[in-house]
């Protein structure tokens, strides 16, 4: 299931993230981690950022960043429930 916008008018504030991202794959979720960072790091939005009327006269309208964040942190701990097994790797770093 791979969505380019929200198909719905409702306000990203107002939404339940945690139940729509369940019914995405594993892969759609990591993509959208990623579009998020990109987001974050250039201010270039993903397209499912778009939020689309019913009515193609009504304006286009955009996720807040706030809820950007918000949904990236919900997003995570999906990837996290969905996760089998992973490694620790100690980094040692030295300053002189």
């Amino acid at each position: 299931m791979h969505m380019d916008y929200t198909p719905d008018y409702k306000d990203p504030q107002t939404r339940y993230f945690a139940d729509e991202i369940k019914d995405l794959s594993t892969d759609d979720l990591q993509q959208r981690h990623k579009d998020i960072e990109l987001y974050l790091k250039t201010g270039l939005r993903p397209l499912w950022t778009v939020i689309t009327g019913s009515n193609a006269l009504e304006s286009m309208r955009y996720w807040y960043p706030e809820d950007l964040v918000r949904y990236r942190r919900i997003l995570m701990m999906e990837l996290v429930d969905r996760c089998k097994s992973f490694e620790l790797i100690p980094k040692i770093k030295f300053k002189f």
